[in-house]
């Protein structure tokens, strides 16, 4: 507990993480930088992070991004679909769930918020 964050995570380090048991996300983190500036109130203790958002290429014709997942499809990896192919498939639109930047987008009807 004498050590600091940035003493025992230093850049390049990554580590792995499973959030949630019961749908698991797994997540590997990786220390990029170490961040020296001002931060939100100038508190002595915070975690600056960001998530890198993966691009995730339409599973129905494998040219143009994902905007949405459909729910139902999703388990069986065909569900990350581009507005185009979105319109046309055959699922019902209810079941769309946007796609956001976080690595539980699509898991348990997670939206962003």
């Amino acid at each position: 507990m004498k050590k600091t964050l940035a003493q025992i995570f230093t850049p390049g380090l990554a580590l792995s993480y499973i959030y949630d048991f019961g749908d698991s996300t797994e997540l590997t983190i990786k220390n990029v930088e170490i961040y020296s500036g001002a931060t939100a109130g100038n508190k002595k203790i915070q975690v600056v992070s960001r998530n890198i958002q993966p691009s995730v290429t339409c599973n129905e014709c494998g040219k143009y991004p994902a905007t949405v997942i459909c729910a139902e499809c999703q388990y069986d990896g065909t569900g990350w679909l581009c507005a185009k192919c979105a319109k046309k498939h055959e699922c019902d639109e209810d079941m769309f769930l946007p796609v956001v930047n976080s690595p539980r987008a699509g898991v348990c009807a997670y939206i962003g918020d």
